[in-house]
């Protein structure tokens, strides 16, 4: 039977000594690096279209609503407050011990202090 990557580097990550908790992302995942790739190709398109909106809309903010401008935004909108959530559950490499941080109070303690 074949494993998933995320399975794979999850078995890795206990046969390292690491308890894992479900709600864990690892960073080095499949799944959380193409949810990365989506957000960066996010981040350029809103850097071209702001500007481009800020200068030559009539109406200020996401009025008329229906409109294929203001859904685009409210869908990058989404996707960027998904990513902030995200990032209270992704665990980090811990640069003083060389060790992958898995506990969840210490991953979000460090997102909040680096916020």
């Amino acid at each position: 039977m074949m494993m998933s990557q995320e399975a794979c580097s999850k078995s890795r990550a206990l046969s390292e000594g690491l308890l894992i908790d479900d709600w864990v992302v690892l960073p080095d995942g499949p799944k959380y690096k193409k949810f990365w790739a989506i957000t960066v190709v996010a981040a350029c398109v809103t850097a071209v279209m702001e500007p481009f909106l800020f200068a030559f809309r009539e109406h200020p903010g996401l009025s008329p609503y229906l409109s294929p401008s203001s859904v685009l935004e409210l869908a990058l909108l989404l996707l960027f407050s998904c990513d902030l959530v995200l990032n209270f559950f992704v665990a980090f490499h811990d640069s003083d011990h060389q060790l992958l941080v898995t506990d969840l109070v210490a991953i979000r303690a460090r997102y909040l202090r680096r916020a």
